[in-house]
């Protein structure tokens, strides 16, 4: 083997770092072409693919997990994981494939009982807004999709993202005609709503209003497929969250009950289906208030009707039979206390 194709693999984790560092100072100021791979791109990758090759090391060797330590360390104080993130849109898509393969295998190692990429990021919230700003382009939304994903694996990270502003923009990105955007967000929304429930009933606790607001909002812009899918997390968060003042103020808002019943009249029977359950759950709780009641006596028709359209023996669910019908005889059988 060469000696320069020797050097390449021995290099330290420092020197590897030094070079990277000036190329990325370059590459600030350059817009990428598409289809053209510039001579600074070109060296950029060839160092991206160093740092590769020291993480992840050639086949039938097994990289020296020190070194691997050591180069997470260095890239982080040298500012070469803020620069491969936020420089991300101006890179070559090659080089932006590499960095999201670097970045996403240092997230997953573990020194000294902690995650040292894990930890950076959480104290850098601003690199976590600049990934979820990419989603919003076709360019950048998979690459930073995916990075975004291994991210929320972490109860830390997950937390920083579901406490900041970022988190509400994800129900804008949602309602975008891309669907390579809107399959991303609708994605990351799911894993940041039920991977770590105690975390995410912290934030329907305090954050009823925005949240209730922006997600209605959303359903009523989302296409088909993102509108069934969010209804079914909303019924899934109102069962399984242990977030009693979310619950309470949902249930007691007379307009959610307005929202799901439009839905229950929607032309599409997996729309209707989905918003079923969360009617289910609505009716069921206890002690409505007044305007609830009234709502329900006046549209009692209406209701009884909408319940009546359901096909028989939808999907084959008994049970869903057998709540359709408590729901009739309920609303059927509902009067208003004088």
């Amino acid at each position: 083997m060469p000696l320069s194709v020797i050097n390449r693999f021995f290099q330290s984790p420092n020197s590897v770092v030094k070079n990277l560092s000036s190329l990325m100072a370059n590459i600030h100021c350059e817009v990428y072409e598409e289809g053209i791979l510039s001579k600074d791109q070109e060296s950029l990758l060839s160092k991206l693919n160093q740092v590769k090759a020291m993480i992840f090391g050639n086949p039938g060797d097994d990289p020296h997990r020190k070194s691997v330590i050591k180069l997470i360390y260095s890239l982080n104080e040298k500012g070469i994981t803020e620069s491969m993130i936020i420089n991300m849109p101006k890179m070559a898509l090659e080089c932006r494939r590499c960095s999201a393969e670097i970045i996403i295998n240092l997230l997953q190692r573990k020194a000294n009982g902690i995650f040292p990429m894990t930890e950076f990021l959480a104290t850098k919230p601003q690199l976590l807004s600049s990934l979820i700003g990419g989603l919003a382009s076709t360019d950048t939304a998979f690459i930073c999709g995916n990075i975004l994903r291994e991210c929320l694996v972490f109860e830390k990270l997950t937390r920083v993202i579901l406490f900041s502003n970022d988190f509400l923009k994800l129900f804008n990105m949602i309602t975008m005609e891309s669907f390579e955007i809107v399959s991303n967000c609708l994605s990351l929304i799911k894993n940041i709503l039920t991977n770590f429930k105690d975390t995410v009933s912290q934030f329907l606790e305090k954050n009823y209003d925005k949240f209730i607001r922006n997600y209605n909002e959303m359903l009523s812009k989302a296409n088909y497929f993102t509108k069934r899918e969010c209804l079914k997390l909303l019924s899934e968060l109102l069962y399984s969250i242990k977030a009693p003042t979310f619950r309470q103020n949902y249930f007691y808002n007379v307009e959610n009950f307005k929202l799901i019943v439009n839905d229950l009249l929607n032309s599409s029977i997996g729309i209707r289906y989905e918003a079923f359950h969360i009617f289910k759950i609505l009716i069921c709780s206890p002690d409505h208030p007044k305007e609830i009641l009234e709502y329900l006596e006046i549209n009692k028709l209406k209701i009884i009707n909408i319940m009546n359209d359901f096909p028989q023996n939808y999907k084959n669910d008994e049970q869903f039979e057998k709540e359709k019908k408590y729901l009739i005889n309920y609303v059927t059988n509902l009067k208003l206390k004088k």
